[in-house]
Parts: structure tokens; sequence; C-alpha cells
């Protein structure tokens, strides 16, 4: 009995292998793709996602035309008829792979609806399979399972007074901390101050910083940089006009792209989950009273713009600046200063200036130069009682010069929470 199974096995086998055509010519043979890891799930985690590798087999065919695959991608119950997604490989490979946008799509799709009050993790489960086709064959391959997970995330609220970092790699200053303004004293209430308001949008923070061109920028909140509570993201963000930010508990896939690497000034209303962004076009420092007139009188209202260069982070300085002005301000002679921001779209210009409403005298010391609170004030006339006055150390009793002196302007959190100038590097004519 044995000896008669064997042989007729063997005869079908050699039919199988051997098959001829009527015409004599051997049948072409046809093996389907299996896939590799066959018995094994594969993972997911659609908080952070890893593209998911679909591997096989090859198949074989010696007939005529060529051997085609596809992965097909279902529901668990599914029979892969009407699949979820299809891949199709570059010609001679083996393998595709589900992208983040893929696969976020599939999840929406078998997870459902999110309940925003539900503190648990989710699973769902999904398959693939890989379809091969060749001549008039079409062979589809047992499935294996994909597993879906996405852990529960608490997400913190961004809320104005929180800490804020840029990040991302268009933000070539990352982990600059923008400057909270909540109780700065940018927002203090005066006659002599303005621009509380940037295009009728309440600031709460502002930042200079520098931006790639064409590389994603967002926003990381929380007290730590490299261990935030959340981001500000904001894609759609134009240029010199408000738009909205978006909180989200992971880093973002996408951010504002700036149209040219440039320095640039962002500001953040919490409340409203507003952003604006704006180039800066230049920074000057604006000086009164810097020439006398023919008959050797300084003259009220005399103004001399002087060019800054960024230094980065929010510093910019002007290198070797000659103080001139000689005399302080109770010798008859004017030799206050404001600075001035140039922003690209706006007519006007966004000015700093002493942060008290009132004339202030030179400063005794460089150092109590600096530490003056520099805010937004109105107006550039040289008659505004927010100028600047220069250290007396610094400045002579005559015409001539005395000293030359870097000035260097922080707009940034470098000393605290406010703005602030400084003269570095003084040197004696």
């Amino acid at each position: 009995m044995k000896k008669t199974v064997f042989i007729i096995a063997a005869a079908v086998l050699s039919v199988f292998v051997s098959c001829d055509k009527e015409d004599g010519t051997a049948e072409p043979v046809f093996s389907a793709a299996r896939i590799a890891g066959e018995g094994k799930d594969l993972a997911a985690d659609i908080n952070s996602y890893v593209p998911v590798d679909l591997i096989w087999t090859s198949g074989s065919w010696n007939g005529e035309g060529g051997i085609s695959y596809r992965a097909l991608v279902d529901r668990e119950n599914g029979d892969f008829s009407e699949p979820l997604l299809e891949l199709v490989p570059e010609e001679g490979t083996l393998s595709v792979f589900i992208t983040q946008a893929q696969m976020t799509d599939i999840w929406e799709t078998v997870a459902g609806p999110e309940d925003p009050g539900s503190t648990e993790d989710q699973t769902a489960v999904i398959k693939w399979a890989v379809e091969t086709v060749a001549g008039e064959n079409t062979s589809l391959s047992s499935s294996q399972r994909i597993i879906l997970t996405k852990e529960y995330i608490e997400t913190i609220t961004f809320e104005a007074g929180m800490p804020l970092f840029m990040a991302g790699d268009g933000a070539s200053e990352t982990g600059q901390e923008m400057s909270c303004i909540y109780e700065h004293p940018f927002k203090t209430e005066g006659a002599n101050y303005s621009d509380n308001q940037a295009h009728g949008m309440p600031v709460d923070y502002e930042i200079y910083t520098t931006l790639n061109a064409g590389e994603p920028v967002y926003l990381a909140y929380g007290d730590s940089f490299n261990e935030p509570d959340g981001y500000l993201t904001f894609p759609d963000a134009e240029l010199n006009t408000p738009g909205s930010y978006e909180c989200v508990p992971e880093i973002p896939q996408d951010g504002f792209a700036a149209g040219e690497t440039s320095v640039y000034r962002i500001r953040i209303d919490a409340s409203g989950s507003q952003i604006l962004i704006q180039k800066v076009n230049s920074v000057k420092i604006r000086c009164f009273g810097r020439e006398p007139n023919k008959n050797g009188k300084y003259v009220a209202g005399t103004t001399t713009d002087f060019d800054m260069t960024y230094s980065g982070k929010g510093v910019w300085t002007c290198a070797g600046f000659d103080l001139k002005w000689g005399g302080n301000t109770f010798d008859g002679r004017f030799d206050g200063f404001k600075f001035f921001v140039e922003m690209d779209g706006e007519t006007g210009q966004t000015l700093y200036g002493h942060s008290d409403d009132g004339q202030i005298a030179n400063p005794a010391t460089a150092e109590e130069a600096a530490s003056l609170q520099l805010r937004l004030v109105a107006g550039g006339g040289a008659t505004n009682k927010s100028i600047l006055r220069y250290p007396l150390p610094l400045i002579s009793d005559t015409v001539n010069p005395a000293y030359s002196a870097d000035v260097v302007l922080h707009l940034n959190l470098d000393n605290g929470n406010f703005y602030y100038h400084e003269f570095t590097n003084a040197t004696a004519k």
C-alpha cells in the first residue's frame, strides 16, 4: 500500500513541475511571494511613529511578461477586496513602508473619533498581505498583523507666563527663550508709551531671532526646553498678519517656514492664541543734538541715525561709536538718544527708550546705564521725556570727542525680564 501511494504522489508532482502544453512545450512555472517574518506581529506607536516596513520574499515566474507585487493593508477582519491602503514597490525591490501621514489616516479610520475626556491608552489592529501577479496568475499571501497603540499623553495648555522657547530646524538660535512681557514694562499704560498692541493684537511675548529659509519653526513651552510640556505650531502663518497657533503635545511634523534667512520679530497673544511674525529691516541709534550749529550751540531736534549690527539672540551692536555729543543734561546741550527698530511691511518704527515717565539725568556710571529698563515708547522726537542719556564718565565738556565705545542693545532676557543697553570697550581719545 505504501508503495502504491508513493507512486501516485510522484506522478502528480511530475505533472505539476513539468506539465507540457499540447504542442509539447513546458508550462511556465509560477510561485508567489511570501511575507518575511510570517507569524510574527508588527507594531506601531502612533504618538512617536517610526515608518513600518512591509517586507516579503521574491516570487518566481518563467513565463512571458514580468512579475509584480502590491502590498495591501486592511482591517483585522477585512478580506483585502477593499483595502485601506495599497502600496506598490519600486522596481526591483521587495519592500514598502507606511508613512506617518498614511498611518494617521488608517488610525483615524479604524480607531474612530477620540473621546476628549478619555485618559486611557488606545489600541487597534490592522493586517497586511502581499499580492503577486504574473501572467494570468494572481496570488495573495497569508497576512501579518500590525498592532497600533496610542498612549494617553496629558496635554498641558499653554498660558501667558509660561517659559516659551524657539524650536525646529528653521530656528538657527534654537532654545532661545522668548521675552514674556505679561508683567513687563512693555505692557504699562502711559501717555508717552505706544505699541502695546501690534496690528490690533495684544502682545504677551516677543522675540528677536534669526530664522533659516525653508526650514520648519515652532515653539516649545514649559520649564525646560529639553523636556517641554508641549509645543505651539503655526505652519500656515503669514508675515505681517496675525495668525493662529495650535497647542500640541508632541514635536510637530511641520512648522512655519521663512521665505528668506533673516532676523525676525515674533509676537504672541496667549489669550487669543495668535502669532505675528515680521522681518526686521534695521535697528538704529537715533541721536539728538549730535552736532552744534554754526554758532557752536547745540540745536534740539537735530537727529543723526547710526546703524547697528545683529550679533545673535536679540543683540545688536554699534562698534566704535564716537561719543561726540559732549555736555550733559544740565548745561544746555541736548545729548539724548533712542533705539529705532524698522520692520518690514510697516510704515512706522518701533522705538525703545527709558522706562520711566519723566526726564532723567545722565547715568553716573556705565553700569547704571545698563540697569535702566528699556521699553516701547511713543514718538521719535528729541523732546519726548523717554529719551536715554549717555553715561557721564564717557562724555566731555567740550565739543571735541572724549571717548568711543561699543553700544550694545539687548532685546532679550540677558538681564532678567527686561530689555537694556550698555556701553562696552570704552576707549579714551
